[in-house]
């Protein structure tokens, strides 16, 4: 069988005027693609729209990704219909067509796939498979479409082509891009390029128009829509943008070394901040002992510490000559332990909870000063103890931590 076998039920529309066979072959192939495109991105709206009227079905929609359907669909339909060129311009048969189909479907969808893997960081093992089976159905019900309804104009071929194109680029963008980057300026730009190829589709669509003033006014509302959908697009994207730029840093754990960042802050410590000059290495022992004293009395006899004896003073080498001392104990007023009932749970937690109030108390009655509530921790700063720069309670799974961390301290 010859290439002129299998183009009769393609090409050859009974009452098409006379035209170069590279137009019919090039415009079959924008017909399939555009077919599988539109399948792909109608699917995945229709999808969509379901979850709403049948609750039950979000679980279905959001198990399988179908926000990459349009994705392997648009890959599946342009290589399929790469192939269709390919394989008439050379004259092959129409076996060859047949197979080819499908092939070229699976392998174009294959690096759109690893781009949406590289996107979303990895995706499921399973997820390969769906996509190419996505993509050959729809690259396959491309191909049928266009051997028994073959187009004899190009116009409606390029309604089906853009119409499938902007909602692939407006459906994708909305469910490929993850979430916390879904607007960052990627998601607006995505909606704005698709609404104007999906629009102009339409247009197309609506023409030939009978007179230029018809055809001036749609063109003029389409360019009116296109101007209002970008200007909100761009006023959130700046929006956006603004509030990020504009918004505090997001607290983060503490550094491991305390001399590093300012706990009240989070930003770099300035070594010139503090305006009370430091005591000498010898005082300073003298406050944090008593500090110490006073951690293991709030704590109360039932603290179980990790250390002993309980609130441990460390001192560590400045570098410069300076040493810091420093308080990081650990205890806890019971045992939790995987046999223990939520009860017992509950019990140690709130008793770890109240001893680590006493001490904040017995901190600030020693001379820490007033505790000053940051992201829900309260926090003491040195006060009439100018050793110390700062001192908090935090806490772990079933444990507490008194931690004091103090300026470094010129030698005797």
């Amino acid at each position: 069988m010859t290439s002129t076998d299998q183009e009769g039920p393609v090409a050859e529309v009974r009452g098409a005027p006379s035209e170069p066979p590279e137009h019919r072959i090039l415009r079959a192939a924008a017909q399939l693609a555009g077919t599988a495109i539109l399948a792909g991105s109608i699917a995945t709206v229709i999808g969509f729209v379901l979850t709403f009227g049948v609750p039950v079905l979000i679980f279905v929609f959001m198990a399988f990704p179908w926000g990459f359907v349009p994705l392997a669909a648009t890959s599946g339909g342009l290589a399929a219909g790469a192939s269709v060129v390919v394989v008439r311009a050379l004259g092959w048969s129409s076996l060859v067509e047949r197979l080819l189909v499908p092939l070229s479907a699976a392998a174009g969808s294959v690096p759109v796939l690893l781009s949406v893997s590289a996107l979303r960081w990895g995706i499921p093992p399973w997820m390969w498979a769906a996509w190419i089976v996505v993509a050959v159905a729809a690259a396959l019900y491309g191909y049928r479409r266009t051997l028994r309804h073959p187009l004899a104009e190009w116009r409606p071929v390029l309604v089906r082509l853009l119409v499938g194109v902007g909602l692939a680029i407006g459906v994708s963008a909305f469910f490929v891009i993850p979430f916390d980057r879904s607007w960052d300026g990627a998601v607006p730009a995505l909606l704005v390029l698709g609404g104007v190829i999906l629009l102009s589709g339409i247009l197309i669509s609506l023409g030939p128009f009978r007179s230029r003033t018809v055809a001036g006014i749609a063109w003029a509302g389409l360019a009116l829509l296109v101007t209002s959908v970008v200007a909100v697009m761009l006023g959130v994207s700046l929006q956006s943008e603004f509030a990020r730029e504009v918004a505090p840093p997001p607290p983060t754990l503490w550094a491991e070394d305390g001399a590093d960042r300012d706990p009240r802050t989070d930003l770099p410590r300035d070594p010139a901040e503090p305006a009370v000059p430091p005591p000498t290495l010898e005082e300073g022992r003298a406050q944090f002992a008593a500090l110490a004293a006073a951690t293991i009395d709030a704590a109360g006899p039932d603290a179980r510490w990790r250390d002993q004896p309980g609130a441990v003073v460390r001192e560590v080498d400045c570098g410069d000559g300076t040493t810091m001392l420093r308080i990081d104990a650990e205890f806890a007023m019971g045992e939790i332990t995987d046999t223990t009932t939520d009860e017992q749970d509950r019990t140690v937690t709130e008793a770890n909870l109240a001893a680590a109030d006493r001490i904040v108390l017995a901190w600030s009655a020693a001379g820490l000063g007033t505790p000053e509530v940051l992201h829900g921790e309260p926090i003491l700063g040195g006060a009439a103890m100018s050793s110390v720069d700062f001192a908090k309670v935090d806490f772990a799974f079933g444990v507490a931590q008194p931690r004091i961390e103090g300026r470094c301290l010129p030698g005797d």
